[in-house]
C-alpha cells in the first residue's frame, strides 16, 4: 500500500478511473484478455492508493478529503464490481463452478480470467459486486456513513469471521476423515491455550482446509482466521496437507481414494463421465490397491453411516467391512460395535461367519428358483461291492447278505455301474458332495466320474465311543483327556479289519465353505447301527453326524441323500418308493432315472 500524502490529486485519480472506464468496454467487446488484465490492475493500484488516503486523512481528522478518498475508493470498487459481473456475463471470467461433465479441479481453459489473473481474492470479488449492485440510494449512504457497509457484509455472510458457522466444507476436503475423540480434545485445548496458528483456506466459499481447525475453534470459542486459496491444485494441495499430517492407515487411505474416485460436481457420482479421477490415479495418489478402493466402494455404496465411520476411524479394515457392508444393517451395526469396543478377533469372526451365512442363503434361493429341481447338497451312499476270493466261500459274510449291491463282474466292473449314475441331472452349479465309502481310491474315481472334485474326507471310527462323565472311574479327572471305549467288534477285511468308514467332500463350481473355527474336527466316533431296527439293518446304517453336519453348515440349501435308508426331515430321500418324476415337480423326492435300488 502506497503511503498517501497530503497533495494527492484526487481529481486525476477520478479522471484515470473514468479513462478506464471506456479503456475496459473497448477491452471486453474485443475479449482481449492481456488488455482486460492491465486494466484492471490500473484500477485496483487506483483502489489501493485512495484506500491508504481515506484512512490517513480519518486519522488526521480531516474530514472533507476523508470523504473525497471514500467516494474514489468506492467508486473504484463499484466499477471493479461491474467488470466482474460483466466478464462473467460475457463467459469470459472463470467462476471455478464446472460445468455439466466438467470435473472438478479441472484447470480453466486459458482464455478465461480467473481471480487470480486479476489479483482479487474471492471476498473482495464478492464484496465489490455486492458495492456494484447497490441501489443508488444505497451508494448514497454509503458516502455519507461508511458504517453502512455492513448491509454489504449481509449480502455476503461467508466472508465475515464473525459467519463462519454457516460455511459448509467443501467436497475435496470432505474426501478425508474428520479428528475425533482425544485428538480433537488436545486440538481443542490447544487452540484455547495459544489461539489458532494456521489460519482455514477457503476456496469456492467452502472451507478447503482446516475443517478440524474450524470446529476446535468453534468449540474453543476463538473467532477463526481464514485466508484464500490462491493455488493451482486444490486436490493436490488437500491431499498433500493431509497426508503429511495425519497418520492414515491403509483402510482409512482407501476410503479416501474411494470417495475421490467418485466424486463429480461437488458430490459422488454414479456416472463415470464426472468422475474426478480414475481408480487407478487414486490409486497412485493414496499409496493403496485398486482392489482395496473397489471394497472401499463396497462400504461407501452398501455399508450404514456406522459402518463407513468406522473404517474412517480406522476401528474396522476395509477388507471386513466390505463382507459386513453385504449384511442386514441390523448385524452391520453390531459389527461396529464390536469394532468400536477394540474385539478385532470377535469381529474378524462375525463378519466372516455372517458372510459366509448369507451367501448360503442366497445360494439357496437361486438353487430353489430353478425350474427343475436341483440340489446344493448331496450325501450318497452307493451300493459298493466287493470282488471275493471265492463265490462259494468269501461271501458268507459279504455286504450283499445284507443289502443289494453291485456284485456283478471283478470291482471296476461294479464302479463303472455306480459311476454311470446320473448324479450330475440332480446337481446344482454350485454343489458339495458327500461321498460314503470304504475304499478311498475307488470313491475318489466315482466322485469324479459324477464330475466334482475330491477336497477333504471325514472318518467314522465304528463302534468307538467317548465314556461320559458318570461312566468314568474317576469322575471330575479330565485331565487324562477324552476317554473312550469299544461297544462292539471290528469288521472284516482282507488286509486289516474294518473299524471306520470314510465320507469323502467333493464339490462341484464354488459352493460356500463352512466358516473358519466351525468346521468341525474330522474323526467322528459314533456306534454302528443306531437307527438300525434289525441285525442286516445295522449293516448300513450311518450315524446322524453326517446329515448333522451338512444341515449346520448349509441350512438354507436344498438337500438329498441318494441311497437313503430312512427319511430325514428337511431331506430329500432317492431310494426304490421314489415318486414319479411328475410326482417330484410336485415337490415329491429326488429320483436318479434307470439307477439300481438299495434296500429299505
Amino acid at each position: 500500500m502506497l503511503a498517501p500524502q497530503e497533495h494527492l490529486d484526487i481529481d486525476a485519480l477520478h479522471a484515470a478511473i473514468e479513462a478506464a472506464r471506456t479503456a475496459m468496454r473497448t477491452a471486453i467487446g474485443a475479449r482481449q484478455k492481456p488488455d482486460i488484465v492491465h486494466i484492471f490492475a490500473q484500477v485496483r493500484h487506483i483502489h489501493a492508493e485512495v484506500a491508504g488516503a481515506e484512512k490517513y486523512f480519518a486519522e488526521a481528522g480531516n474530514v472533507e478529503a476523508q470523504r473525497r478518498a471514500r467516494g474514489e475508493r468506492l467508486g473504484a470498487e463499484y466499477l471493479m464490481g461491474q467488470w466482474l459481473i460483466k466478464l462473467e456475463a460475457v463467459q469470459l471470467r472463470y467462476t471455478g463452478r464446472p460445468g455439466k461433465g466438467v470435473r472438478i479441479g479441472t484447470p480453466p481453459d486459458p482464455s478465461l480470467i480467473t481471480l487470480d489473473d486479476l489479483g482479487v481474492s474471492r471476498i473482495e470479488s464478492q464484496l465489490w459486486q455486492a458495492v456494484a449492485k447497490l441501489t443508488a440510494e444505497e451508494f448514497a449512504a454509503l458516502l455519507v456513513d461508511d458504517t453502512a457497509t455492513s448491509s454489504i457484509f449481509r449480502q455476503i455472510p461467508e466472508s465475515r469471521p464473525s459467519s463462519l458457522g454457516a460455511l459448509k466444507f467443501h467436497p475435496l476436503a470432505n474426501i478425508f476423515p474428520l479428528m475425533e475423540g482425544p485428538e480433537f480434545a488436545a486440538l481443542v485445548a490447544d487452540i484455547k491455550a495459544n489461539g489458532q496458528r494456521e489460519p482455514i483456506v477457503l476456496f469456492e466459499d467452502k472451507v478447503l482446509d482446516g475443517r478440524n481447525r474450524w470446529r476446535a475453534c468453534k468449540k474453543a470459542g476463538v473467532e477463526p482466521k481464514t485466508k484464500e486459496y490462491r493455488g493451482k491444485d486444490p486436490l493436490a494441495f488437500v491431499i498433500s496437507l493431509n497426508l503429511r499430517r495425519r497418520h492414515l492407515d491403509e483402510s482409512q487411505r482407501s476410503m479416501v481414494a474411494a470417495k475421490l474416485a467418485t466424486l463429480g460436481e461437488g458430490r459422488p457420482s454414479k456416472t463415470s463421465s464426472i468422475e474426478l479421477v480414475s481408480q487407478d490415479t487414486a490409486s497412485t495418489m493414496l499409496n493403496v490397491g485398486v482392489a482395496s478402493i473397489k471394497r472401499a466402494r463396497t462400504v461407501l455404496e452398501k455399508g450404514t453411516d456406522e459402518l463407513k465411520h468406522a473404517v474412517e476411524q480406522g476401528h474396522i479394515a476395509v477388507s471386513l467391512a466390505a463382507k459386513a457392508a453385504e449384511l442386514p444393517k441390523a448385524q452391520q451395526r453390531e459389527i461396529v460395535k464390536q469394532a468400536e469396543a477394540g474385539n478385532a478377533n470377535v469381529v474378524r469372526n462375525v463378519v466372516k461367519k455372517a458372510a459366509r451365512a448369507d451367501r448360503e442363503q442366497k445360494v439357496a434361493a437361486k438353487i430353489e428358483a430353478l425350474p427343475d429341481r436341483k440340489y446344493g447338497v448331496i450325501l450318497a451312499d452307493p451300493q459298493w461291492g466287493r470282488t471275493a476270493y471265492s463265490d462259494e466261500t468269501g461271501r458268507d459274510r459279504d455286504a450283499s447278505n445284507h443289502y443289494p449291491t453291485a456284485t456283478t463282474g471283478d470291482e471296476a466292473t461294479q464302479d463303472n455301474a455306480i459311476k454311470a449314475l446320473d448324479v450330475g441331472s440332480i446337481a446344482a452349479r454350485d454343489c458339495v458332495l458327500g461321498l460314503w465309502c470304504t475304499d478311498p481310491h475307488r470313491g475318489v474315481d466315482v466322485m469324479r466320474a459324477w464330475d466334482f472334485k475330491p477336497v477333504s474326507y471325514f472318518v467314522w471310527v465304528k463302534d468307538i465311543v467317548e465314556i461320559n462323565e458318570a461312566q468314568r472311574a474317576m469322575p471330575g479327572v479330565t485331565g487324562l483327556g477324552r476317554l473312550f471305549q469299544a461297544v462292539g467288534a471290528a469288521g472284516t477285511g482282507f488286509w486289516n479289519r474294518d473299524r471306520d468308514e470314510l465320507m469323502l467332500i467333493g464339490v462341484r463350481g464354488h459352493p460356500v465353505c463352512p466358516a473358519l473355527g466351525t468346521q468341525g474336527e474330522s474323526v467322528w466316533f459314533a456306534r454302528r447301527g443306531e437307527h438300525a431296527t434289525s441285525r442286516a439293518d445295522s449293516h448300513s446304517d450311518k450315524p446322524d453326524c453326517a446329515q448333522e453336519w451338512f444341515e449346520r453348515h448349509w441350512p438354507h440349501t436344498p438337500k438329498v441323500e441318494l441311497n437313503a435308508r430312512r427319511r430325514r426331515a428337511g431331506w430329500d430321500a432317492w431310494g426304490p418308493e421314489t415318486p414319479t418324476a411328475e410326482a417330484r415337480r410336485e415337490g415329491a423326492d429326488a429320483r436318479l432315472p434307470d439307477a439300481p435300488s438299495p434296500a429299505t
